[in-house]
């Protein structure tokens, strides 16, 4: 349960733009998130070294080996890239033209900016493509999942924020809450 001395997110709305930002590295933080990613990484990266060795001595299926260290050195460098993200500054904007969300100081490819009137739903709780709760937007098929690290608790509050000002500013965006459907 949420203590006083616990950090939310900080919350500014100011007519029809809403801002909402915290810091990843004060926040109540998921710890099943953190074990889970790291256990993938610390079996997977000696994996990819093997792979890696198996292929340079030419011993094993050299297909195979090839399409192993595609997708072996993309985990490599993306699960601690994602990892960082932990240390960064994330900031959520909404009006009625447009949906921001971004790490501040981080590249773009952390970044999605849609237009607000693309947005096809947002939802909290577990989705089928997931182990574990997230909160995400979505747009179409692609979906941006906003803090991440963040305990549920924490999202909460952004997910409430989210739906009041969608509310207000009158725009259709299906919000669902699916712990609230299990």
């Amino acid at each position: 349960m949420r203590t006083a001395t616990e950090p939310r997110p900080k919350i500014d709305c100011q007519g029809s733009r809403l801002v909402i930002e915290w810091d990843n590295r004060e926040i109540p933080r998921s710890r099943v998130l953190a074990f889970l990613l790291f256990s993938f990484w610390i079996v997977w990266t000696p994996f990819t070294l093997f792979a890696t060795w198996r292929l340079f001595s030419g011993d094993g299926p050299t297909l195979f080996l090839c399409i192993w260290l595609v997708f072996g050195y993309l985990g490599v460098i993306v699960i601690p890239a994602t990892w960082m993200l932990r240390w960064t500054i994330e900031r959520i904007e909404l009006d009625p033209e447009t949906y921001r969300h971004y790490h501040v100081g981080m590249p773009s490819w952390f970044s999605r900016e849609w237009r607000t009137a693309e947005l096809t739903q947002i939802n909290f709780g577990f989705d089928e493509e997931e182990s574990i709760s997230t909160l995400s937007v979505r747009r179409g098929r692609h979906r941006d999942i906003v803090a991440y690290w963040a305990r549920d608790d924490f999202r909460q509050v952004i997910f409430d924020a989210l739906r009041d000002h969608l509310i207000k500013l009158g725009v259709g965006t299906p919000v669902v809450d699916m712990r609230e459907e299990q």
